[in-house]
């Protein structure tokens, strides 16, 4: 009896043991693509093109491309974008997507944000256009594994890419 209960335990725990290393061999690479996907992940510098309609209307138009260079495939499901000129908030605009914009392997997508400055930020903006400017970006992302997630940064803008007076908004 005591040698079939041994043999019973023995059995049972080699078992665990094949699952486990089975387990263990199929979810190291996998958590190991997802790591180095979420690593890889980016946001090239953005561009700033400020749009003066008239002295009573200013937008701020910035482009950025999300890129992907791993093999996993991310939805964007919103993008949110503040502004700072010379460390004075100024505005802050959220982007969402009706539907989720599918950034697929090895693949980069353009990004426009238009924000309208704030009525009481005009003057201010317009006396200090060639200033820095801090551009915040932080976009909500669903991966592979992890499910949602955000990622962040911020650029020092030294230079507005274009600016543009008497223009035409469409927003």
């Amino acid at each position: 009896m005591w040698f079939s209960l041994q043999k019973v335990i023995m059995t049972v725990f080699v078992l665990v043991t094949l699952a486990s290393s089975a387990f263990i061999l199929y979810t190291v690479p996998v958590y190991f693509t997802v790591f180095e996907g979420l690593r890889s992940f980016s946001v090239a510098l953005p561009v700033l093109e400020i749009r003066a309609a008239d002295s009573s209307n200013i937008s701020v138009v910035t482009s950025f491309e999300v890129q992907n260079p791993s093999e996993l495939t991310y939805e964007l499901r919103q993008a949110v974008e503040m502004l700072t000129l010379e460390g004075r908030f100024i505005l802050a605009k959220t982007l969402s997507f009706r539907k989720f914009v599918q950034l697929g392997p090895n693949s980069t997508v353009t990004l426009s944000i238009n924000a309208i400055v704030p009525v009481d930020e005009i003057s201010y903006v317009e006396a200090r256009l060639s200033s820095p400017w801090f551009v915040y970006i932080r976009i909500f992302v669903s991966g592979p594994l992890v499910d949602q997630f955000a990622w962040t940064n911020t650029w020092l803008v030294s230079e507005v890419a274009h600016f543009q007076t008497n223009a035409q908004e469409t927003v």
